[in-house]
Formats: C-alpha cells, structure tokens, sequence
C-alpha cells in the first residue's frame, strides 16, 4: 500500500506541526502543538483556531503537551469521529517511550476500496529483460501504419476507445512472440523480520536513554541495561 505524507510550511511553526497522509483511499491530518510555559494558554488556542479555519481538516489525529503550563494541564492524544470507526487498538510503546514521554501507536484497520474491474480477465507480466527487442520491433510494423491512420481520422469517443483497443493487442501481440513471461510467484516476509526489527528499536532506545542521562548512577544503570540487551541483540 503506498503511503503519501506531505506538509505545508505555512503550517510549520517552531512549537507546531501539521502533516497530511494519505494510503488506501483515506486521508489523515496529524497535528502537534507544544504549549510553551512562558505564553498564555489562550493566545495558544487562538493560533490553533486560526490554523484549523485556514484548511479542510481530514481525519484529524491531534497530539497536544501542555503539561509545562503547570499540573492542572496534562498531554493529550485525540482523534476525530471519523477516525474511532478504523481504530483496531491503540497502546503505549515501550521501546519508544522515556520517563517524561510516551509514544502512543494506534493501529488502524483501512477497508479495501471497491474494485468495479473484470478480475476475469487475463493479466501478463512479461520479463523484459529477457526480451528479444528486434523481434518485437518487426512485428509493430505490420498494423502500425493502419491504427495510425485511423487515430488521425479520429473525431468520436467511441472511435477513440477502438484505436486504444487495437494499440493495447498490437503491443500485446509482438510481446507474446517475443517476451517470454514472467513465473508467478510471491514476496513472503521472513518470520523473523518483525521480531528482529523490534529488537532493533529497544536496542536504540536504550542506547539514546544512556547517552542522555546525565546522572552519574542513572547513568551506569541505563549502560548496563544497554550492553544487556545489545548482547541478546547479537545472539
């Protein structure tokens, strides 16, 4: 599934940001704002106001840290209604989440999109790498000059869907002469791969919690943790 994220630098600030992604048919706007202690709450919530009439909000993922403005203020998560319905579960990560943070990861469920194409009809995939291009070359010549003709007498929609027609069995024709077909197959991902990328991250995580505490006994604490689970990485 391809994912598309994109972003506006107007909508960029140095204590906010907001991105829209797009996969499987859906959009999503996920915005961050940090809440700095020094500022007034509400000159805040005036900014965000005027950042979200300026645009057509999506599905709207918002994270919110306010807890610097004092203990009355606590970090929020919050997701649109429109977003409840796809959410499978959402939970706390532990080998991305510090002592002063948390990473919440929401595991969403994307409906595949109607398909109103004939699955009936028959699909090649030929490898062109082992093609035999001079071969293929000689056989568009033998209709090439007849669809080229009856595309510059083209003045009608269907007449066009014809010559479309006869370009894509041309092309199919010399293809099948001389491009052998691909073997069918498929991707399978290693049953490891998902494990072993979790191990990864802790591994980082660790290390990152080792390098920044500045604490000395912390410190010796978290590069102990740190060499434990490099060593069970290694294995």
């Amino acid at each position: 599934m391809t994912i598309t994220v994109s972003s506006n630098p107007r909508n960029l600030d140095y204590n906010s940001a907001m991105i829209d992604i797009s996969f499987g048919g859906y959009d999503f706007t996920v915005f961050s704002y940090y809440f700095e202690p020094s500022v007034n709450i509400d000159l805040d919530l005036r900014k965000i106001e005027q950042l979200f009439s300026n645009r057509i909000l999506k599905r709207l993922i918002w994270c919110m840290d306010a807890n610097n403005q004092g203990t009355s203020y606590i970090d929020i998560t919050a997701v649109g209604h429109n977003v409840l319905g796809l959410i499978e579960r959402w939970f706390i990560a532990e080998y991305d989440s510090f002592s002063d943070y948390r990473m919440i990861s929401f595991e969403m469920k994307i409906p595949k999109p109607n398909r109103t194409c004939d699955n009936s009809v028959k699909t090649n995939f030929f490898n062109t790498k082992r093609a035999n291009w001079n071969m293929f070359y000689s056989q568009c010549p033998k209709a090439e000059n007849p669809i080229l003709e009856s595309l510059n007498n083209c003045v009608q929609p269907d007449s066009l869907e014809l010559c479309v027609q006869d370009v894509q069995e041309l092309i199919t024709s010399a293809a099948e002469k001389s491009i052998p077909l691909k073997k069918s197959g498929y991707h399978k991902v290693l049953w490891w791969y998902v494990e072993l990328f979790c191990k990864s991250k802790q591994l980082n995580t660790a290390r990152r919690r080792y390098q920044r505490t500045k604490t000395s006994v912390l410190r010796e604490v978290y590069r102990e943790i740190y060499f434990q689970i490099k060593i069970k990485y290694k294995v």
